[in-house]
């Protein structure tokens, strides 16, 4: 009887669990889509998301339509890219359709959560983290945003959640497997690879791992390995230079540790404040600077060499910001955030009950709290803890990146409350007393910093002027842009696109006024060099449109768009010879297009 008695509670107790995990996946799934219809009811910039995420869309697109190996290096992390391409091809490019996948994947990162803290502390914990999780605004908008952070969360937990088995339960084709796991995790964030390093060596340690055996330590070793020199490999054979994972490492590093600096990243001045501009603009500056051609791998080494030079020259400046970085990844900074999370501020003040201001201090006392039958559990927690913290020291600050460890944070909040609770019921108010000190102390050190009010304005009119411009009321995207170009009269961005409202709105004076002063600023914007063309082009002068794509392919050889437009400039005034040179050009990089280009020039030749 008294087994039975056992085996019924077990049961029952499965039982709620199951609906406990059943409900949480619901309730975490309709706040994200409650949050999601707000957004498109009240958000103006629900359908002008920012610069990183239409870049991630575009690169899936083009993965989708069939270009699943690519022809270049890779100049973002993979991963993700490919995941969206993915699913591009499941809902048949239905955006809303992939934003209900993403919310549903975030509401399942909440039950692994759940998992995970039950797995290492108590069911207590793991009701209380998971809960906290579901509705922390923070989380719920990166689910909503479509960026890499979600299944950055969702392959951190799996990885977490097979590591903290006993080793004597996984077979080496499962420790292959997860080497494989973190591999892919690799290129999808870098922390990975920190974690993967450093796990590697706590595993030599038989304090924690008892019966990792060489044949398990090898498997787990080759399947991260082989996911990073395929990856190498195809780099090498498509692009032609030997790149672990992306030729973005380089700027990356060096916009994280140059003269100017503070921890947060900072765009370089010349360089288009999109991936795009970043991936064409590195290397025309590292061209130009070392007047040669040069592999997308020269290029990232040309950034790091500048990074090592201010390391090298400035030593004291250097550890000044090293600890600056240690210090920032405590704080809520919003210059960090994204453009999206800035605009949303107001509801973020709102809603966000259990902000990072919160979070942090009491996750750091739990983490200081943890006793020893915790520690060798929690490890893998404070492995991805620390492989993020050390991202940010090698690199720099951004929200987006710290919140993919912002789950595990949350989990030793809650078991810092609950160690407080416990306390408090054995009386022990000396203790007590201490931990309230001491976390009061530690939200008056990591105490927010708030961004100043007119960047945020300066954004809304950027963005309201794209949206204008989108929908057409030249005037009102002109208002808009002109607005924000008082408070920011040198940005170049602002400067190009006032001058494709004026091109567009048929001023084309104007426009060219307005893209020589960007060229004046940046005399290496292509954008701005490609537009110009087209507005003297329009203007019939057709010498300075012919001038201005030159120096663009001075830049940057091989787009096939300026050649198209060279052709057409020489095919109008009659030169045959010409044109037909740049639309052979053109399908040397598009064989493709060969059909059209033969009617192009069979109409130049007829004209003749």
């Amino acid at each position: 009887m008294p087994e039975l008695s056992e085996s019924l509670i077990k049961i029952g107790e499965n039982t709620r669990e199951q609906i406990f995990v059943i409900f949480l996946f619901c309730f975490a799934l309709i706040l994200r889509l409650l949050y999601t219809v707000f957004l498109r009811r009240h958000y103006l910039f629900y359908d002008d998301p920012a610069g990183d995420v239409l870049y991630y869309q575009k690169w899936a697109q083009e993965i989708a339509h069939g270009h699943w190996v690519g022809n270049k290096v890779f100049w973002g992390l993979p991963l993700y890219p490919y995941f969206l391409a993915v699913l591009e091809r499941l809902t048949f490019h239905n955006l809303e359709l992939i934003r209900f996948i993403h919310l549903a994947l975030g509401s399942l990162n909440c039950v692994l959560v759940y998992y995970i803290a039950e797995r290492i502390f108590l069911r207590k914990v793991a009701i209380g983290a998971s809960l906290l999780m579901a509705t922390n605004f923070v989380l719920i908008y990166y689910d909503w945003l479509l960026m890499p952070v979600t299944l950055t969360i969702t392959l951190s937990c799996i990885v977490i959640l097979v590591l903290s088995q006993s080793n004597s339960s996984l077979s080496k084709r499962e420790w292959f497997l997860l080497g494989l796991l973190i591999g892919l995790g690799s290129l999808l964030d870098g922390k990975f690879i920190i974690f993967f390093l450093l796990f590697l060596i706590i595993s030599l340690n038989r304090c924690f791992q008892k019966a990792m055996t060489a044949q398990q330590f090898l498997s787990f070793f080759l399947g991260c390995v082989i996911v990073l020199s395929v990856v190498a490999v195809r780099n090498r054979i498509v692009g032609g230079s030997w790149v672990l994972v992306s030729a973005q490492t380089g700027l990356s590093f060096y916009s994280g540790n140059k003269k100017a600096a503070d921890g947060i990243f900072d765009n370089e001045q010349l360089i288009r404040p999109n991936h795009g501009g970043q991936d064409e603009d590195q290397q025309i500056i590292a061209e130009q600077t070392l007047k040669r051609k040069l592999t997308p791998a020269e290029v990232s080494n040309f950034w790091k060499d500048k990074a090592f030079q201010f390391i090298k020259e400035s030593p004291g400046d250097y550890i000044k910001l090293l600890f600056r970085k240690l210090y920032l990844f405590g704080v809520e900074t919003e210059e960090a955030d994204d453009i999206d999370l800035l605009l949303q501020q107001d509801w973020k003040q709102r809603f966000d009950f259990n902000p990072f201001a919160v979070i942090f201090p009491l996750g750091l006392m739990g983490i200081v709290l943890n006793d020893r039958d915790h520690r060798r559990k929690t490890v893998l927690l404070d492995l991805f803890i620390f492989s993020q913290l050390l991202f940010t020291i090698i690199f720099f600050l951004t929200t987006k990146h710290r919140v993919t460890v912002l789950p595990f944070l949350l989990i030793y909040e809650v078991y810092s409350l609950y160690w407080v609770v416990e306390k408090l019921k054995q009386g022990q108010w000396g203790k007590v007393f201490g931990f309230l000190l001491i976390a009061t102390g530690l939200s008056i050190c990591f105490h927010p910093v708030r961004i100043n009010p007119n960047i945020i304005a300066l954004s809304k009119f950027s963005k309201s002027g794209a949206i204008f411009e989108r929908q057409g009321a030249y005037e009102e995207a002109s208002h808009q842009y002109l607005q924000a170009l008082k408070m920011s009269p040198n940005d170049t961005t602002l400067l190009y696109n006032l001058a494709n409202v004026s091109l567009k709105r048929g001023q084309v004076g104007q426009a060219i006024d307005y893209y020589q002063k960007a060229l004046a600023i940046n005399p290496i914007h292509l954008d701005a060099l490609f537009n110009l063309g087209v507005a003297y082009a329009e203007s019939g002068n057709f010498a300075s449109a012919l001038g201005s794509y030159r120096k663009i392919l001075g830049l940057a050889p091989g787009s096939p768009d300026v050649y198209y437009r060279m052709a057409n400039i020489y095919r109008q005034q009659g030169d045959c010879e010409q044109s037909q040179g740049y639309y052979k050009k053109i399908f040397e990089l598009q064989p493709e297009v060969i059909m059209y280009l033969q009617e192009e020039m069979k109409n130049c030749l007829q004209k003749r």
